[in-house]
């Protein structure tokens, strides 16, 4: 009977192991809010952890072990920068930085949180949005920006990376 129950189990996990090798998918999300109670641009990015470290580490040359008891000391800093290069973000057509709050990991993605403080009700927002295409060509960027009017959400594309929204103020 005991080779009955490994037949058994190798017929129940083989469909599990096999496509391991298949495309993988490659996206990440992220939220722009603008909060009118502390008059700032509220950023929450959620990216695969194993694919935001694959990046940093061939862009920086640094093994930076996120997610882990070993993570690089300096890797906020590197997150930052990264950012920084990638994410950039014009409010009513003036590129505006922001301030990278910190991080934390929930379900193997790095939750990044960015903001800008000290931010007027905008006319318009324009997000520049090229995390990953360097290391995934195939990487999709998923933006959603709202105020408390207005939702919209956008699909970016390695040759199609930039979305705007423009509010009408009262």
């Amino acid at each position: 009977m005991y080779p009955l129950k490994k037949i058994f189990a190798f017929a129940l996990l083989f469909p599990l192991f096999a496509f391991v090798n298949a495309h993988k998918f490659y996206v990440s999300t992220t939220n722009v809010r603008y909060n009118t109670e502390e008059h700032a641009i509220q950023i929450v990015s959620r990216i695969f952890v194993d694919d935001l470290e694959k990046t940093i580490d061939q862009r920086y040359g640094i093994r930076s072990r996120l997610a882990t008891a070993k993570e690089t000391p300096d890797a906020d800093t590197y997150l930052e920068k990264y950012y920084s290069d990638k994410f950039i973000i014009k409010v009513n057509g003036k590129v505006k930085k922001f301030r990278f709050v910190g991080k934390e990991f929930k379900e193997g993605m790095i939750v990044s949180y960015l903001e800008i403080p000290d931010t007027p009700l905008p006319a318009s927002i324009e997000i520049e949005n090229k995390l990953l295409y360097e290391t995934y060509p195939e990487q999709q960027n998923i933006v959603h920006i709202r105020t408390e009017n207005i939702k919209k959400s956008f699909l970016l594309l390695k040759d199609k990376d930039r979305c705007t929204v423009n509010f009408k103020q009262k």
